[in-house]
């Protein structure tokens, strides 16, 4: 809410952001409007789709898509001979671009950064005493609760003891 601020250009056009969650998934859409020349004032709905998914016990956020669409309304349609049909195209086709390119990638890796270092964070307070400490090794995200499966971190097996005897009555070979 805070990129939009009553007193911009564009500004939201509701109070709230929607944000639909799926299972490790959500969709965030962003009603706008924008003051535009006189009768051009334009109505644009951003949605945005990003992924955030256990991968090797850490997490990861991934952006999945973004659509745009554009509406200058019916008069302006009429005043403009329906030019404002190809620049609205132009318009959501040049947002999609700068969303795919560089925007969605970012805020993904602002959102895999922020949900690491809560997780580390909540990690650390869950093995406090604990031994083993344990490892988040996958999650489930909804829009209900986060899931989280910790396993306890085991120790590496001991290496073969060389003066141990082996099956036939000789010694085990060293591996390698």
């Amino acid at each position: 809410r805070r990129a939009f601020p009553s007193s911009g250009k564009a500004t939201l056009r509701d109070s709230e952001i929607g944000v639909d969650f799926g299972i490790n998934s959500f969709v965030i859409d962003i009603p706008l409007k924008v003051d535009g020349p006189a009768l051009f004032n334009a109505e644009i709905d951003v949605t945005l789709g990003f992924q955030v998914v256990p991968v090797d016990g850490t997490v990861v956020a991934r952006y999945s898509f973004a659509r745009t669409k554009v509406s200058f309304g019916v008069l302006a349609g009429i005043v403009s001979a329906g030019c404002t049909v190809a620049v609205a195209t132009a318009l959501e086709e040049a947002c999609n671009g700068f969303f795919d390119g560089y925007i969605g990638p970012r805020i993904a890796q602002d959102i895999g950064n922020r949900m690491r270092a809560d997780m580390a964070a909540a990690m650390d307070t869950f093995n406090r005493g604990r031994s083993p400490p344990f490892k988040m090794h996958d999650f489930s995200l909804t829009a209900f609760n986060l899931l989280v499966r910790v396993c306890p971190v085991s120790a590496p097996p001991p290496p073969p003891d060389p003066n141990r005897p082996g099956r036939d009555g000789g010694f085990e070979p060293l591996p390698g």
